[in-house]
């Protein structure tokens, strides 16, 4: 679709602690990004980032653990429309050459996901019938975190008492009872959610190969998604008796503190709807932003699973997004989603043109 033309390539700014002039970095070279899933059957994992970049005397004081902010620009004349991502450094290198001007340095930032994964969880109790996004928020404020819910969460927990686990995989034993979607938020927040409010996200973007869409893609990745098909679905309600949904060899394992045998078995038949989908769809879609109108520049790097439509060939397919890879120096700049094919997540929503009508869509758990 026709839109404002970017007068300038893309470009990223750094900042330390917050978007401020004196806090800003200079000579920034490169970067390369990535948050979220390329497969549903991938566990939710921690974001990370890699800035390089020259003549290290003019970073600023850097210690492990503090909030960097990065925007990646797209520009038009005097409008600017960027997105503001919060990591926390994980590592600072400094290459020194020859002589100063041929010294470089490179830093590794991680997101908010990272510091569950770093975390212990002192003892706690988690008492039946706990709605599992408030024990959630209770293992994130441990782990020097807060919760950002969006909708309403339904499922409960089990009895539960934790004493020195890890944060993360006491986090995603409760998120997978709710099937809640997980992404970072701000350096210190973690985003939530629910199965319903995400099942929900509609139509944001499309793409296309003939300049008849928002956005007009370089490449396009088909699969037959043999990393996301099961046939079984094993859920292990920590504590009891596990689950099993579906017959075959293609199993799908995954722990759960379930509040009950038949919650279990509702998660695995959910999960069995999404993952027994076995035809060819995208699963990649890789665009240059420098050649996106602004309008729409950013919508292919989504931390939350809206759909978007790509037209291929004459034939439009809908998907989801799972994650993202972006990468870019001072020439160019080059967006992949990666993607899950809405077949296997169109649960009814009312008044939906994509997922409101009934032949075809599943109705949902």
């Amino acid at each position: 679709m026709p839109g404002t033309a970017q007068t300038v390539p893309p470009y990223l700014e750094v900042y330390k602690t917050v978007v401020s002039p004196a806090n800003k970095f200079s000579n920034v070279q490169s970067f390369d990004m990535n948050i979220g899933r390329q497969n549903v059957s991938d566990p939710f994992t921690a974001g990370r980032c890699t800035i390089t970049g020259r003549v290290p005397s003019s970073l600023p004081s850097l210690l492990i653990g503090d909030t960097v902010v990065t925007t990646l620009n797209t520009k038009a004349g005097a409008t600017v429309i960027y997105t503001e991502l919060l990591w926390r450094v994980k590592d600072l290198t400094i290459n020194y050459g020859e002589v100063a001007a041929m010294d470089t340095w490179t830093l590794e930032l991680e997101d908010s996901l990272a510091y569950l994964g770093r975390a212990t969880v002192p003892t706690r109790t988690i008492t039946a019938g706990t709605n599992v996004a408030t024990a959630a928020a209770t293992i994130c404020t441990d782990a020097g975190l807060t919760l950002f819910q969006v909708g309403t969460t339904l499922a409960k927990s089990s009895a539960q008492t934790v004493t020195g686990q890890n944060a993360a995989e006491v986090f995603y034993n409760l998120a997978s009872a709710e099937y809640a979607w997980i992404y970072p938020g701000t350096s210190i927040q973690v985003g939530w959610l629910s199965r319903n409010a995400w099942l929900a996200l509609d139509l944001l973007v499309t793409f296309s190969d003939n300049n008849t869409g928002d956005l007009t893609y370089n490449e396009l990745e088909f699969t037959s998604l043999a990393d996301n098909y099961a046939d079984k679905v094993v859920v292990q309600p920590i504590g009891t008796t596990e689950v099993v949904t579906g017959t075959g060899i293609f199993s799908y394992n995954i722990n759960t503190y379930s509040e009950t045998t038949s919650d279990a078995t509702n998660l695995g038949n959910f999960l069995l709807g999404i993952l027994d989908l076995q035809v060819s769809r995208p699963f990649a879609i890789t665009y240059l932003l420098n050649s996106q109108p602004i309008e729409y520049a950013h919508y292919g790097f989504q931390r939350t699973p809206h759909i978007c439509g790509i037209k291929f060939r004459g034939t439009t397919y809908y998907a989801r997004y799972l994650g993202f890879n972006i990468s870019g120096d001072q020439t160019a700049t080059y967006v992949t989603s990666y993607l899950m094919p809405n077949e296997s997540f169109n649960y009814f929503v009312l008044d939906s043109t994509i997922l409101g009508t009934l032949d075809n869509n599943k109705l949902g758990w």
